[in-house]
């Protein structure tokens, strides 16, 4: 089941959260904290994302299709499974993907 949550969170603090399957579809997550989190299977497709930090978090088959990603700190998560089709990034936020053996064929650097 999936759960469908639609908000504006600046700066918000889900640190340490099981958030599985959720989905942000239509969110503003401006400097969000998913930090040591279990976001697997979780839907961020079509967002803006700056600031936001995944650092330590679950990203198995989460989806960041069609992302824009600014500033974005994925430090320590493991990201092989992470789906980021059609994304675009910041240069800074490509090379630690990419170093991190992130799938990044069909993105863009912006």
């Amino acid at each position: 089941a999936q759960a469908a949550v639609d908000l504006i969170a600046q700066v918000a603090q889900f640190k340490a959260s099981a958030l599985k399957d959720a989905t942000f579809v239509g969110s503003t997550l401006d400097g969000t904290n998913f930090s040591h989190s279990d976001v697997s299977g979780v839907s961020f497709e079509g967002l803006t994302l700056n600031g936001t930090n995944f650092g330590g978090t679950g990203l198995k088959n989460t989806s960041f299709k069609d992302v824009t990603l600014n500033d974005v700190s994925f430090r320590h998560s493991d990201v092989k499974h992470t789906i980021f089709d059609g994304a675009k990034m910041d240069k800074v936020t490509y090379a630690l993907l990419k170093g991190a053996k992130a799938k990044l064929d069909n993105v863009k650097i912006v």
